[in-house]
């Protein structure tokens, strides 16, 4: 209903980087990659997101597939 928490899950070009937001209820929780390769260089990408235990998050990103 209105005003009830939301779970949600936003992954975004942030900078060159990925920013993945989430949120299961509760804060937002915000990960950021600030190290390796700017991805803002007109190349495809992969990432993969995933919820490993009830409370961690993970994501994996491939470099340059083809």
């Amino acid at each position: 209903g209105v005003g009830q928490p939301r779970d949600f899950l936003a992954i975004v070009l942030f900078g060159g980087f990925i920013r993945v937001v989430v949120s299961l209820g509760s804060q937002p929780l915000t990960l950021t990659m600030s190290r390796g390769p700017r991805l803002d260089d007109s190349q495809w990408h992969s990432i993969e997101v995933r919820q490993e235990l009830k409370d961690k998050i993970a994501f994996t990103l491939t470099y340059n597939i083809s």
